[in-house]
């Protein structure tokens, strides 16, 4: 296993060129992952474990046939919905002060 610095057009050129599997995060600022991630409300995904949902994706990236799995987190989730929260208090907060001064 890797980390994404691993993701990259050569390097997965290189792994395929030598047969070699491998398992990595991909970099959420790839096109077809932001377009992935898009879409993540229209795709069908399957129960993983407690609280992981996930949905695998067919990808030619690099022009190497692989497999991307999509994992949504119960936590995760939970956690960003509670930071989007905060920040609209905050954006309230700032436009009252804002609209009172």
């Amino acid at each position: 296993m890797a980390n994404t610095a691993l993701y990259v057009k050569e390097t997965i050129e290189n792994l395929d060129a030598q047969c070699q599997l491998f398992i990595t995060r991909v970099p959420q600022i790839l096109k077809e992952a932001k377009a992935l991630i898009k879409h993540a409300p229209t795709l069908m995904f399957t129960p993983i474990s407690q609280g992981y949902e996930g949905v695998s994706y067919d990808s030619n990236y690099g022009g190497v046939k692989q497999k991307w799995l999509l994992i949504r987190s119960e936590q995760a989730s939970k956690r960003e919905q509670q930071n989007l929260n905060k920040r609209m208090l905050k954006a309230g907060e700032q436009a009252r002060k804002t609209s009172n001064s």
